[in-house]
């Protein structure tokens, strides 16, 4: 574990089949989400917008966002990023992993009341999907509309999708309990906050809104803990699936396998900025020059799974060799 110097900007998670590669230090954001697909023959992200992120958490106490306030973050097993917010009632922790081999990721807030009185609260996670791009050494938009609405399968599901003629891939957001959610376009003409035979609509480049979210009372010292499990899938059903499963395996337990997984396999060494900044390398190259292809389930080796890098999505011996070694 060890603070993140103000210097840093954005940070960066995931597993085999999940790349996590920008949340941002300044709110605990999530920038963008990408997987790896054999039919594109590239790296696939869905992202937010210049205004909100994909995903980011919010938690609001007398009508103030605690998240819109100085954050301390550090890397819990040199990958897991956390976030702490503190109030003069509460204090707050936003985390996110992604479990081993798992179509997805947990999203977490712990909130502790530090007052001997009953604090309410609003609590959740928010976020917009924008654009979707396809990267494979030149990242380019991919064509297409986001459908979004409120699963038919799983009680109060948000669930968006990607169609081209057919769905082409999709993402959604369970909680652990049923918790009030809602689904919206970037106007705020049409919302959804039920299951309905009707869906929200967003062609490429417009963006998607949605909120899960909950009031909560806090008793006098009480701590509580919110997850959010997030799968991603090839259409809906597939996406609500991976997310169900994490649940089912219980935030908990794959936190724990997590971090312990994490730990067994970390480097050490004499100097402690050494031994932070190899880990957390090593950890980078692990998850990132490799992973699961979404489609297939196959393991592609590639130069770097995140768009910043410039051969993104596509493979080099050389660049292979060099991060590995």
């Amino acid at each position: 574990m060890k603070m993140i110097d103000n210097s840093i900007k954005q940070l960066v998670t995931g597993n085999e089949f999940v790349s996590i590669s920008d949340i941002a230090t300044s709110g605990g954001g999530i920038g963008k989400v990408g997987f790896l697909h054999k039919g594109f023959r590239a790296c696939v992200e869905m992202r937010g917008s210049e205004d909100l992120p994909l995903l980011k958490p919010t938690v609001t106490v007398d009508d103030v966002e605690i998240f819109a306030g100085g954050l301390e973050s550090e890397l819990l097993s040199y990958w897991i990023p956390q976030f702490t917010a503190k109030s003069e009632k509460i204090t707050v922790r936003a985390s996110v992993f992604a479990p081993l081999e798992r179509r997805g990721f947990v999203c977490l807030l712990i909130l502790r009341n530090n007052t001997q009185s009953t604090v309410k609260i609003k609590a959740g996670w928010e976020g917009c999907w924008k654009s979707s791009h396809v990267t494979a050494n030149i990242s380019r938009d991919l064509n297409g509309t986001k459908h979004g609405s409120v699963s038919s399968w799983k009680e109060g599901v948000p669930v968006i999708e990607f169609r081209g003629q057919t769905p082409m891939f999709a993402i959604a957001l369970l909680s652990q309990e049923v918790t009030p959610s809602e689904i919206w376009d970037g106007d705020g003409q049409a919302r959804i906050m039920n299951w309905t035979k009707e869906c929200i609509s967003a062609p490429s480049g417009k963006a998607i809104h949605y909120r899960v979210a909950d009031a909560y009372a806090l008793q006098a010292n009480e701590e509580i803990t919110i997850p959010l499990y997030v799968g991603i899938g090839l259409e809906e059903v597939s996406a609500v699936a991976s997310a169900h499963e994490l649940r089912l395996q219980g935030w908990s337990r794959t936190f724990q396998h997590t971090r312990e997984w994490l730990d067994n396999h970390a480097i050490e060494c004499d100097d402690p900025y050494f031994n932070w900044l190899i880990n957390i390398n090593s950890f980078f190259n692990y998850f990132y020059s490799q992973g699961i292809t979404l489609d297939t389930e196959e393991v592609i080796m590639t130069t770097s799974r995140n768009s910043l890098n410039e051969h993104c999505g596509a493979y080099m011996d050389r660049d292979a060799m060099r991060w590995s070694l």
